[in-house]
């Protein structure tokens, strides 16, 4: 067989094809064996010295634990811009909505919109979580934590859905519920009593395991009136999941706000070991020219879906809060 006049372009098309086909390359010696073969080389060495070629102009990566993929300086380029608009953010030197203004086409040459941003600094932290095997771990056990607070930040928003309306005020079946439960007469007033409960006595009670004698002990502060409208609450508390579902998801939502409170301090504790290794995959990057881990792009398709995951609740909860109405209005003016 004549010999293949083999040329970076063919090693980069016998690569991609491994990649989308699931059967990467896992070391430098499967992939010249290839080679070897395919363009029918006479040495070895014709094939190492082609491969050594592309890793120099950065064409060709080799990932740990994954094996060879093709990559361009486009892609670099975008993931390095996009790392340091991702630390300036969660590490502010100036005010946030500075950065904004300034604008984002101080990190790309021109403005991109804010939901490309937003995919960008997802492909980011897949590089940097796949960098590093024990950031790859801690982040797969911090996935049920990101998830239940998620399911509880849903069931809040939906909670509150049920006791406004459009207009803000006290939904008609939350005062029903109310002027039921404590068998309100006129002139007693079920908006004062809404106000009471929910941002009154519901939060000083529900953190508490014996709830109905919390109950008793909470209401003691008021009015003799008021407060004999109150003990009605406090006797029918066993019955709220019957009689008055939308006070009885008052009181569990409650409780998941303290359960949040502690699930998002143990994603905070993780985000900022994120935001480490953030800072020495740049800094490392910067100075190799070279980057590590990879992405959903990298691989020409999904990373390990529980990565995926946590990368996009994290981006959601920590980027997208953070920047709150202000991130929401640079996002949707483009």
């Amino acid at each position: 067989m004549p010999k293949r006049n083999c040329i970076e372009d063919d090693v980069i098309k016998v690569v991609e094809k491994a990649v989308r086909e699931g059967r990467t390359f896992r070391s430098r010696r499967e992939l010249v064996e290839m080679l070897v073969e395919y363009c029918n080389y006479e040495h070895v060495s014709s094939a190492y010295r082609l491969i050594k070629k592309l890793e120099e102009r950065g064409l060709l990566r080799y990932v740990s634990g994954y094996g060879y993929i093709p990559t361009d300086r486009g892609h670099g380029d975008l993931i390095m811009r996009t790392c340091a608009l991702f630390l300036d953010l969660v590490r502010p030197l100036k005010p946030v909505h500075e950065i904004l203004r300034e604008g984002f086409a101080k990190y790309y040459g021109e403005e991109l919109p804010g939901t490309i941003v937003l995919q960008l600094m997802k492909r980011v932290l897949e590089h940097v979580i796949t960098s590093d095997e024990r950031l790859i771990k801690e982040v797969k056990k911090a996935v049920p934590t990101l998830e239940e607070f998620e399911n509880l930040r849903e069931k809040e928003n939906e909670y509150w859905d049920l006791i406004k309306d459009r207009d803000g005020h006290y939904s008609i079946n939350l005062i029903k519920e109310i002027e039921n439960i404590l068998e309100l007469k006129p002139p007693a007033d079920p908006n004062h009593y809404a106000e009471i409960l929910l941002n009154k006595v519901i939060p000083n009670i529900a953190i508490n395991n014996d709830i109905k004698n919390s109950c008793y002990r909470e209401i003691t502060k008021y009015s003799d009136d008021t407060r004999q409208n109150l003990i009605k609450f406090c006797d029918k508390l066993e019955i709220l999941d019957r009689d008055a579902p939308i006070i009885s998801s008052a009181i569990r939502i409650t409780r998941g706000k303290y359960k949040m409170k502690e699930l998002e301090k143990n994603i905070d504790r993780l985000l900022d070991k994120i935001v480490n290794s953030t800072e020495t995959f740049y800094l490392n990057a910067k100075i190799s020219g070279r980057l590590t881990g990879w992405c959903e792009i990298c691989r020409r398709g999904s990373v390990d879906n529980e990565l995926k995951t946590f990368v996009e609740g994290l981006i959601e909860l920590k980027v997208e809060g953070l920047l709150g109405s202000v991130w929401a209005t640079k996002i949707y003016s483009y």
